[in-house]
């Protein structure tokens, strides 16, 4: 199986729509993440900050929002200062963030392990529910293969598995378990 070396593109941003009003997100392109945000939500922010890129973006979110849960009061945002968020982020980011260069599985031969070990993409991919997904894939310290999508982020094997066997399902569908 070959591999390519993955660069680290997820940007861990902090923004502030209004005064103490926080939102932390992951995003490769985090300038144009916040525009939409804007643009989506009919305001400026007043203040943003980025850190990375990381490997592991979404991981660093997950653990900067355990860290921020009890100031959370409406949907994603948060109210604490602007400079309270910035502490935290920084202070996650630094024990959390993974800015190495990663060899990962070349696509062409992701794509034939995708197939094998998930019997029930093939059906799915044909009534165009994941038609159009980028799955990318790669490797952790541990041996451990792990999973990417825009949509979905970072997973292992077991939750599109879970994915597969719902959708499948939920249209009269049988599933057997490929071991």
């Amino acid at each position: 199986m070959r591999k390519e070396i993955k660069k680290p593109d997820q940007w861990v941003y902090i923004m502030e729509k209004s005064e103490n009003q926080i939102k932390i997100g992951v995003s490769k392109n985090y300038i144009e993440r916040i525009k939409c945000l804007e643009r989506t939500g009919g305001f400026y922010a007043s203040r943003y900050l980025a850190l990375g890129p990381y490997q592991n973006g979404y991981e660093v979110e997950s653990k900067i929002l355990d860290r921020l849960k009890r100031f959370r009061f409406i949907g994603e945002w948060h109210l604490l200062s602007y400079e309270d968020a910035v502490a935290i982020v920084k202070e996650v980011a630094k024990e959390t963030g993974n800015s190495d260069v990663i060899e990962v599985l070349d696509s062409k031969d992701l794509i034939e392990l995708v197939d094998e070990l998930f019997p029930l993409k093939a059906s799915l991919t044909n009534d165009g529910n994941l038609q159009d997904t980028v799955i990318t894939g790669f490797v952790d310290e541990k041996n451990v293969l792990w999973l990417e999508t825009d949509e979905c982020g970072i997973f292992l094997r077991e939750f599109l598995m879970g994915f597969l066997r719902a959708e499948n399902l939920s249209k009269g569908g049988r599933y057997y378990e490929h071991k």
